[in-house]
């Protein structure tokens, strides 16, 4: 018998073209990493939100193939006599109202504040990118409290299955509440592991380093190591890929610093890329950083390694579960604000003119990071039910 399965995702984009990183990049891949599977064994209901709400549409409906069905809402999204009700409580009534209408075997949700409880007698999976306020991003007190003191818990206790991107979860998880989770990878977008670099001997040395701006990132770690390398590489450019969190003073910390000490020349800020821009930028790339103080897996990184760029990267994430496989591959993976060991990667790479990270981590990374390969971990969960 068929089995109903019923995913909920947050998805910014439906043709990858876009992302806001974190559970927007790792939806995607999952999204497009099941459209891979020949299944004949389940039918699925997609049912995604685009947090940026900006479809001209309430909802866009789209039949994937005959086993998958999309349904795309803007997360927030006028409903009429509904609109003063807050989104958390909107979108579950409408998990519920789906979850009553197709009556799915098993409902496999990205983030805990959907299905917050089960309605019918479902299967529910949930899987974790983040846990309290570990890699959260606040958004006042109040909704803080609510989020980590009753929806997370009671969504994650109602659970059959839970899953993390994040090794460090489970630990905190199971400490907390003594439940097995099981970890399963996010998924690198197929764009970057396709990627063609045609990159140029030139005399500019161009570093890249993708996601949020913010102090956790340590951004003033990164602009510290242009300023160390300057006057050895005085071409050497860092482009900063994102945005700016709601830190105002950290902004201002970041543009005083580079002002202050000459790098205007040597840092781009081009705010948030599309799919198309990020291609663009690294395929002029030398050199990717990734040196942030924590992250639940560590993805922007490992889509640079995917398109062959040589990465020097904190031990943080997938980097510290896996530290000796990427040390392998030439990954160069230092201690946390170690800034000396990061300008002394740097500045070996650059010496030793080779810029591209090699065919033996681009296989690593396919077998065990791609689209397919994490979406099929998932199957092999649903089918085992």
């Amino acid at each position: 018998m068929r089995k109903r399965i019923m995913i909920i995702m947050a998805m910014s984009s439906l043709d990858g073209q876009r992302s806001f990183g974190g559970v927007d990049s790792a939806c995607q891949a999952h999204f497009h990493g099941l459209s891979e599977i020949t299944d004949d064994k389940n039918d699925y209901i997609i049912l995604a939100f685009n947090q940026k709400s900006d479809s001209p549409k309430n909802c866009d409906y789209k039949t994937i193939n005959k086993h998958i069905r999309l349904f795309w809402y803007n997360y927030k999204r006028k409903t009429n006599k509904l609109d003063k009700i807050p989104n958390v409580i909107k979108n579950e009534m409408l998990i519920r109202s789906f979850i009553k209408k197709f009556n799915p075997d098993i409902v496999h949700s990205h983030l805990p504040q959907w299905h917050i409880k089960k309605y019918s007698n479902e299967i529910k999976i949930i899987t974790l990118h983040q846990y309290h306020n570990i890699c959260r991003t606040s958004v006042n007190l109040l909704n803080d409290m609510l989020h980590c003191n009753m929806i997370e818990p009671a969504s994650i206790r109602s659970a059959d299955i839970v899953t993390s991107v994040s090794e460090d979860l489970i630990h905190v998880i199971n400490a907390d509440m003594n439940i097995e989770v099981r970890y399963i990878p996010n998924a690198i977008n197929d764009h970057y592991l396709h990627a063609k670099r045609q990159w140029k001997e030139s005399e500019r040395i161009n570093m890249l380093m993708m996601g949020a701006l913010s102090q956790r990132k340590r951004v003033m770690d990164a602009l510290e190591v242009v300023r160390r390398l300057k006057a050895e590489h005085p071409t050497i450019t860092l482009t900063l890929a994102g945005a700016f969190d709601s830190n105002l003073d950290f902004k201002r910390q970041c543009f005083s610093f580079i002002a202050d000490h000459a790098l205007q020349d040597n840092v781009h800020l081009p705010g948030v890329l599309n799919l198309g821009e990020i291609m663009q930028q690294m395929s002029q790339t030398h050199i990717a950083l990734f040196l942030s103080e924590q992250e639940t897996f560590g993805l922007a990184p490992l889509e640079c390694l995917a398109a062959g760029i040589p990465l020097v990267t904190t031990k943080v994430g997938v980097f510290k579960w896996q530290t000796a496989d990427f040390a392998k591959f030439g990954v160069d993976v230092v201690e946390i604000g170690d800034i000396p060991s990061i300008a002394q990667a740097v500045s070996s790479r650059i010496r030793s003119n080779i810029y591209d990270a090699g065919k033996n981590i681009h296989n690593f990374l396919f077998d065990n990071f791609s689209q397919k390969a994490c979406a099929m971990k998932y199957h092999a969960i649903y089918a085992s039910l």
